[in-house]
């Protein structure tokens, strides 16, 4: 049966709450061992699911319990658009995390979108728990998104050129020179906020802007280090 989110918004009461999430690792078990045919509906009881957030670098998070029993582990899944129209399964995860609120330690979710699906591309993401059907959609599990997640091919291009040249001229006042540390800065402005490839904040640090260590590009932001970050950028959100 086709969903439409209209329809959605009639059948369920939209509350805004805010809730702060302790990011942590997504090694959760595979999906075998949260069994879909086990788990009951949570969808309309009060407090017991929610997609919390879809952040700018394809971090998806949130939180899933059983109203049956606090100690059964949900399988979390997420589509890209509505599964009954012939979207696509991005993935699943176990909600086995700790959060903020201590009320649903164990039961916290967070995924990291791959690159198909976390493309800069304006999306819908669906979130379910435990089946997939309309009852089991989480609170606020349907939402528009844009968002980018790291790219291997800028992870090979940034450890082959860009990482060199900051170990060896950024070393001194940085402890560490990896693809994470630099990837943020390079990352915002987003694209989808006009950053560029010569605006973000890594390539103004870099040339000096606001910049404790001092202007290490000294031929211009076309000049090496920042030639190379204007490269990296490009294979990252082109």
């Amino acid at each position: 049966m086709a969903v439409h989110i209209r329809s959605l918004k009639i059948s369920f009461a939209i509350i805004c709450v805010s809730l702060a999430i302790v990011p942590y690792s997504n090694c959760s078990a595979p999906d075998s061992e949260s069994p879909e045919s086990d788990l009951l509906s949570i969808v309309g009881v009060e407090g017991y699911g929610e997609l919390t957030s879809v952040s700018k670098e394809g971090l998806v998070t949130g939180w899933a319990m059983d109203h049956s029993s606090d100690g059964k582990k949900i399988t979390v899944s997420f589509y890209s658009g509505n599964p009954d129209d012939g979207a696509k399964r991005i993935g699943a995860v176990v909600a086995t995390g700790f959060g903020a609120n201590t009320k649903y330690n164990g039961h916290y979710f967070s995924y990291q979108l791959p690159r198909e699906f976390s493309d800069g591309q304006v999306r819908t993401l669906w979130v379910y728990a435990g089946e997939i059907r309309i009852t089991n959609i989480l609170k606020y599990g349907i939402k528009p998104y844009q968002s980018y997640s790291p790219n291997p091919e800028g992870m090979a291009f940034f450890q082959s050129k860009v990482q060199p040249l900051l170990a060896a001229d950024c070393s001194e006042c940085h402890a560490t020179t990896t693809y994470t540390t630099f990837y943020y800065s390079l990352f915002h402005p987003s694209p989808f906020e006009s950053g560029t490839k010569t605006n973000n904040n890594l390539i103004n640090s870099a040339s000096g802007s606001g910049h404790q260590g001092g202007n290490r590009c000294p031929g211009g932001k076309n000049s090496s280090p920042c030639l190379e970050m204007q490269q990296w950028w490009e294979i990252e959100f082109n």
